[in-house]
């Protein structure tokens, strides 16, 4: 039978578990210094567990180092890539992006250099990788540009990745970079500035990421920079819009990056920034309204994230699986003076932050069961992935002088899922694919919704897959895809602990997703809605239709489903 879903959701109490972590501290992954700015969890072979590459940089000494390539044989058992093309190069490296550009099944690696041509690295299986040439790849790798950061993402929704490269134009006197996809992995700098004014974009831009925040299928841009940060609205992949108005864009910062996800389980992705190199400034925390529209939030009690750090990069994830995000910061060591305030020492703290589950959070400090916010490293990126494949996330942080750091989760009840994507008419990676899931936690219907990235904070890549927390929710009753190419993909009664992978599929039943019209009758305790003249549905095979509901209030009790029909009765309690 197939079905269609009315869904509504609401905002759930947390599924509590205990969570530790322990370091990692003999792991090969980190032994090696480097002057780590940024770093990216990718299973580039395909075997099923996530390599990892950390991008370095002259680490402040005006020496330039090589990037590393660590293969996980499974298990978290590393081992380093130290021969290819990856290996050998010698560059100040500031970013990097994963994504299948040539759409062949394995992901490739775009590095972005500060005072160099940037690099693309074709990934020829195995532990094989090329180094791309202008005539084989375009301009992509020839404009050199003093580039901080990149990300991968299909615009246009064509079925291919395209590319956005963050420019410091302190480095070089240039704008950042739009690169449009041929198809055939050939790319084209984009210099129509009318239509795609992020083209003109110059200043100290740090990073740049994607992510569609107001849930019209196509990616929109948010570059962070020093000074008042840019959004850009997507429109339809035609062109863009540069916002104007609003907070998002006109605080004076000094932005690292920033991260979209959806903290409220709303439906819509907010936004964190965080902020640094300058002493007393706070970072900044933007929730979605729904309507394109952003709303700062200033309450210091309730996001304790919002205190001034001096923060390199952050990430939303659900390390402890309760069912809702959470963040954290990485936070850059370091003496920093401003104005007439004086100098004040950081101590490079970086900061967890549990969220509540009714969209507050807290501060993890225990540094014996979260050693990573225990300070004394300069941090520049902190990672997220389950690098042992036993469902819980673990971090692995990138230190500028200093070794990187490896903290392995040990692991806690509640229940989880990763799901990974395969796009056939969208772009192989599925990068800009939006999954939902809807499961009971705790009693609670609970909707959450991850979008595939290449940047998860700046110059941070969690691996190209989606990770939900399940708290308690040993089922998952509805799981959506939404592919770039406009299908919607739905699968019901998934199981939980267990990484999925889902291939697209244009062969599926016809899928709508609305609430309940406004308007209804009542009798006795029953509201009565007709759903006739709401919409019409019709399944290409023939099959027969029918209905699911799921009510925001958990103590009223509708049927799983109901056949199509003329009414829908919703029980409401006495005295309605």
């Amino acid at each position: 039978m197939r079905r269609i879903l009315t869904w509504l959701s609401i905002l759930t109490a947390a599924a509590f578990a205990q969570t530790s972590f322990s370091e990692d501290s003999l792991n090969v992954v980190v032994n090696d210094p480097g002057g780590s700015f940024s770093a990216a969890w990718v299973d580039y072979n395909g075997d099923g567990n996530l390599d990892l590459f950390v991008a370095n940089g002259d680490d402040f000494t005006s020496t330039p180092r090589n990037n590393f390539l660590y293969r996980n044989d499974g298990g978290g058992d590393f081992f380093p890539i130290t021969s290819g093309a990856i290996a050998a190069d010698l560059t100040d490296t500031r970013g990097c992006s994963w994504g299948d550009y040539d759409n062949d099944g394995d992901p490739d690696l775009f590095v972005a250099v500060a005072f160099d041509d940037n690099s693309l690295y074709r990934n020829d299986g195995g532990d094989n990788f090329t180094k791309m040439t202008p005539s084989e790849v375009g301009s992509i790798v020839s404009d050199g540009g003093g580039s901080l950061g990149a990300c991968w993402g299909d615009y246009d929704n064509d079925g291919d990745l395209d590319l956005f490269v963050a420019n410091d134009s302190g480095f070089a006197d240039l704008p950042c970079f739009l690169y449009e996809n041929d198809g055939s992995g050939f790319f084209t700098r984009v210099l129509d500035g009318t239509a795609f004014p992020m083209v003109n974009a110059y200043g100290p831009h740090r990073s740049a990421s994607w992510g569609d925040y107001d849930n019209d299928g196509y990616i929109d841009l948010f570059l962070a920079r020093f000074g008042r940060n840019e959004l850009y609205h997507n429109l339809g992949g035609s062109g863009f819009e540069k916002i104007l108005s609003g907070d998002i864009v006109n605080d004076q910062s000094v932005s690292a990056g920033g991260s979209w996800g959806d903290y409220d389980n709303d439906g819509d992705l907010d936004l964190f920034v965080p902020n640094g190199l300058d002493l007393g400034m706070s970072n900044d925390f933007y929730r979605n309204n729904g309507d394109g529209s952003f709303t700062r939030l200033l309450d210091n009690q309730a996001y304790p994230m919002l205190d001034a750090d001096n923060a390199a990069s952050s990430s939303w994830i659900d390390y402890d699986n309760d069912g809702d995000l959470d963040l954290f910061i990485a936070n850059v060591l370091g003496t920093f003076t401003k104005g007439d305030s004086g100098t004040r020492f950081i101590s490079g703290e970086n900061g967890l932050y549990q969220n509540n589950g009714d969209g507050t959070f807290t501060r993890m400090t225990d540094t014996g069961a979260y050693p990573m916010v225990a300070g004394g490293d300069n941090t520049f990126a902190g990672i997220w992935g389950d690098y042992n494949n036993d469902g819980a996330l673990d971090l692995f942080t990138a230190v500028v002088q200093g070794n990187n750091r490896l903290f392995r989760q040990d692991g806690n009840s509640n229940h989880w899922l990763q799901v990974k994507l395969e796009g056939t008419e969208s772009n192989r990676s599925s990068i800009g694919a939006r999954v939902e899931v809807s499961a009971a936690i705790s009693d609670n219907r609970v909707r959450q919704i991850r979008e595939i990235t290449s940047q998860d904070g700046a110059n941070t890549q969690n691996g190209l897959m989606a990770a939900f927390g399940l708290g308690n929710a040993a089922l998952v009753d509805t799981l959506i895809v939404h592919w770039p190419s406009g299908i919607v993909q739905a699968i019901y009664n998934v199981a939980t602990d267990q990484v999925l992978t889902i291939v697209e599929s244009a062969n599926q039943p016809p899928y709508r997703q609305f609430a309940l019209p406004d308007t209804s009758s009542q009798v006795g305790h029953y509201l009565i809605y007709d759903l006739i003249g709401l919409e019409t549905f019709v399944d290409p095979d023939g099959d027969s239709l029918s209905f699911s509901a799921f009510s925001a209030d958990t103590n009223i009790a509708l049927a799983e489903s109901f056949p199509p029909g003329y009414l829908f009765v919703y029980p409401v309690g006495a005295g309605t």
